[in-house]
């Protein structure tokens, strides 16, 4: 048994030699570098501050731009629950072809000011929204 292998093991290795021109290395293919969409300004789309009751829903839209105006798209957007509780989904998301980026908002459970914002890389200052709610039912005027 060892007998042939040292037999084939020669075969091979005399098959590699010779004349032959040098075997090509393989190379791994290249990934092109991440490129980030520069964001000069996150807007807001639709009103900034309202008011609702505990628990309810809201859509937050904000549309970012290139420097030169024009909408910035694939550009990543982040939405976060500043102060009131509640939550916020997609907490990241990204902008579509007219740099336009949603967030449901539900309110926090109690009556309180809730407070949220939208921020994308590169982009000078977050947008804030903020919604004031108000408990209904018995006992409210």
């Amino acid at each position: 048994m060892h007998l042939r292998l040292r037999c084939v093991l020669c075969l091979v290795l005399g098959a590699c030699g010779g004349d032959s021109a040098p075997l090509a290395l393989a190379t791994a293919p290249v990934t092109p570098p991440i490129t980030q969409v520069v964001v000069s300004d996150l807007v807001p789309v639709g009103p900034t501050s309202f008011t609702g009751v505990p628990g309810a829903t809201a859509v937050l839209q904000v549309r970012a731009l290139r420097a030169d105006g024009g909408p910035a798209y694939a550009a990543t957007v982040v939405f976060k629950v500043q102060a009131g509780g509640g939550s916020i989904q997609p907490v990241v998301t990204s902008t579509d072809e007219q740099g336009l980026a949603s967030a449901k908002w539900t309110f926090g459970p109690q009556a309180a000011v809730n407070l949220a914002t939208a921020t994308g890389p590169l982009a000078p200052s977050p947008v804030s929204f903020t919604v004031s709610t108000f408990p209904t039912g018995p006992g409210t005027p």
